[in-house]
């Protein structure tokens, strides 16, 4: 192919002139003839042929680990498949209910073949307090038909009125009992010293003997999906599934193999309605030009200064964070922000991750602003004690002095990468309409060939263009190139996003028995119906449809985590570090350590729902026990923690992934290193802070 920076042709013609200044070809060789003498090419040629070999080295190679990855994750697979496949499903797996009093009792069956039985047991809500023992009885086959006796200790509960909360404990007796293999007819029995019937679900089975190690397990799958994830050796979606069913396949083989259906129900599906409707009314809302226009005019108002129109989006993502979920506000202001980017010619990576670590950082200010503040919110026990006012109160100066620091750190070592740089936002159109062609790049139809080599011509234009036209757009340009090209669109669609941002915010007040999916998808179809635009196939191409899939495989894959005992045994550590501290003040300065510092590295790695779904009955078990630690420092710490903690990683939180695959559709992939790189010492920096104002106004001052 000729170029204008080679002066070699690259054929092999023979052509010769005896006039001076000609080139002459001959093989693989060339020289050229010259007023001063005559120059031999050779080197030059030979450095070409030898980037010719490198390259196709390159490819054999590229290909060989392309193959060898692709047949790696399909043995991965079918040896996952093959794991769980060969175990029957349990329908068996949803607790049982049955109705129990004093002098009955209730008697299931296990087999002793691994030394291990689980056991899981919850009420409806009672009136009185009630006790509940939990027995496991057997005979030993010497015996032959002999009584039933106890084996192992007795699992003895209080239930206190109005709890609801499920119950676990396991049985090991391959130390208290090394020939448990003699025992025959084996069975765990429930009693209760109630007068009146009680209705429990009460539900016990055996256990492989690697539940043993399940934490390690649990603990390898997390760290198999940050190596696909950091290494990027598939997409993060693809890595969350494969990491999903692997941690169900030893789920399967540990616990029992879950049916499809109870696999399915562990998807939060308020979460990915939400996320799938607010996609398509903030893609059809940005045909009509306002996210355009938009950001002319937050340019204008911050006088031309990059840095300070940051922070106000920033500052604005917290705010709006704190009165809505963190997931809808990256959904609103990301699209926005990334325009502005490309419209001023800003890059915009620094800029939305900033706005995703606000918008976390903000989230923790209310009870409603983050799904883990929902959690704790919604807790019963919790609830008489903690509402949205005293919840506010108390969060809102340590997440204000986070703020401001996080603030003094984004200016002290990134307000350089927040200017405008030339043809920044000519890159994004660039990497958009590579993705594009790429998708063209599996059919063979005339049409779609004549559209790849225009959509080629194009971009081969815009990359000439970086090279040559240095030019950045001056703000009347601007506003004279970016207008609103659909008013009546606008106009419907503002109206019918503004009602469902009300609707979002005061739902839970007015009683609205819908919740924020219902929302979002209604209003999803009427964006449809406003649009005049009915194909739909054109509009759900508006939809990422790859991050629904990663959150709904994030979803799967903590809760079956969850199942093999890493978050319980993680909580467990906590509560025994905790009791192992002296009476006195000393003992809630060690639950607000932990609870602030554990919470938010751990946050950082696992998502942080399931996270505190795990660890608010750990709260409520420290604010009963005779430890002495009041339960609302112990709240505020767990909020801290998960809020905060959600920062360090792409996955930490649901905004992190919301802001990042908006990335994605604007051209501009985030790495799950460069999310780190900001977001993790953010997290450090903020868990600091919310130590400091911790250990000051709910330690040494008791404002609780």
């Amino acid at each position: 192919k000729t170029t204008k920076k080679s002066p070699v042709l690259m054929d092999t013609m023979y052509r010769e002139s005896d006039n001076y200044g000609t080139t002459h070809r001959m093989g693989s060789g060339s020289y050229q003839n010259s007023n001063e003498g005559v120059g031999l090419y050779w080197e030059e040629e030979t450095k070409k042929n030898v980037k010719f070999q490198f390259s196709r080295e390159c490819l054999k190679s590229a290909i060989t680990l392309q193959n060898a990855k692709i047949l790696g994750i399909a043995v991965l697979t079918l040896v996952m498949v093959f794991l769980f496949a060969v175990v029957p499903e349990h329908d068996s797996g949803e607790k049982t209910s049955y109705g129990i009093a004093s002098g009955h009792e209730i008697s299931i069956p296990v087999s002793l073949a691994s030394a291990l039985v689980q056991v899981r047991f919850s009420t409806q809500n009672v009136d009185n307090t009630n006790s509940f023992r939990v027995q496991l009885r057997g005979r030993r086959s010497l015996d032959g038909n002999g009584t039933l006796q106890k084996i192992g200790e007795n699992w003895d509960l209080v239930i206190e009125p109005h709890t609801e909360r499920t119950y676990s404990y396991r049985y090991d007796v391959s130390e208290s009992l090394p020939d448990y293999l003699q025992f025959t007819d084996t069975h765990v029995v429930l009693t209760t010293n109630s007068t009146s019937p009680i209705s429990v679900d009460f539900y016990a089975y055996a256990l492989s003997s690697l539940a043993r190690f399940e934490v390690v397990i649990a603990t390898l799958i997390l760290t198999f999906l940050y190596i696909l994830i950091i290494l990027e050796l598939v997409h993060r979606a693809l890595a969350s599934m494969l990491c999903a069913l692997l941690a169900i396949a030893f789920v399967s083989i540990i616990h029992e193999r879950p049916t499809f259906s109870k696999v399915v129900s562990l998807i939060d599906f308020e979460t990915v309605g939400l996320l799938f409707g607010m996609m398509i009314m903030v893609g059809i809302l940005s045909t009509t030009g306002l996210f355009e226009w938009l950001a002319v005019k937050a340019y204008k108002f911050s006088k031309g200064n990059v840095w300070s129109l940051s922070v106000i989006l920033c500052l604005v993502t917290a705010i709006v964070s704190a009165l809505l979920d963190n997931v809808t506000t990256l959904l609103l202001i990301a699209p926005v922000s990334l325009t502005l980017c490309k419209v001023l010619d800003v890059p915009p990576k620094t800029l939305i991750i900033f706005e995703a670590l606000f918008s976390n950082i903000g989230g923790a200010m209310t009870i409603i602003g983050d799904p883990p503040n929902i959690i704790i919110g919604n807790n019963a026990y919790i609830k008489e004690y903690v509402n949205f006012a005293n919840f506010s109160l108390h969060m809102m100066p340590g997440v204000v002095v986070a703020m401001l620091v996080t603030f003094v750190y984004m200016w002290k070592f990134y307000r350089h990468e927040l200017s405008r740089e030339p043809h920044a936002g000519t890159k994004m159109d660039i990497q958009i309409m590579k993705n594009t062609l790429h998708r063209f790049n599996d059919s063979h139809e005339p049409e779609t060939e004549t559209l790849r080599e225009a959509l080629q011509r194009h971009i081969e234009e815009l990359e000439d263009k970086l090279l040559t036209d240095p030019h950045l757009d001056t703000l009347p340009e601007l506003e004279e190139k970016y207008v609103i090209t659909d008013y009546p669109l606008m106009i419907n669609s503002m109206i019918i996003l503004s009602i469902v941002m009300l609707l979002f915010f005061v739902h839970s007040f007015i009683g609205i028995e819908m919740g924020l999916a219902w929302i979002a998808v209604i209003g999803a179809i009427l964006h449809i119906l406003v649009s005049g635009n009915h194909n739909l196939e054109e509009i759900l191409e508006r939809v990422e449809f790859g991050t629904l899939l990663f959150f709904a495989a994030l979803f799967i894959l903590m809760e079956n985590i969850s199942e093999l005992g890493l978050i319980e045994a993680l909580a467990n550590t906590m509560i025994d570090a905790i009791s192992s501290v002296p009476d006195g003040n000393g003992r809630l300065v060690a639950a607000t350590l932990i609870l602030i510092w554990v919470s938010g590295l751990a946050s950082a790695f696992m998502d942080n729902i399931p996270y505190t779904a795990t660890l608010v009955p750990v709260l409520v078990r420290l604010a009963e026990s005779d430890l002495g630690l009041p339960l609302a420092p112990l709240v505020w710490a767990l909020v801290f923690g998960a809020c905060f903690g959600g920062n360090g990683t792409i996955i930490g939180a649901s905004a992190n992934v919301v802001a990042v695959s908006v990335c994605e559709q604007f051209g501009v992939p985030i790495s799950f290193l460069e999310f780190f790189k900001i977001g993790f010492p953010v997290t450090l920096i903020s868990l600091a802070v919310s130590t400091v104002y911790m250990l000051i106004f709910h330690v040494a001052i008791p404002w609780y």
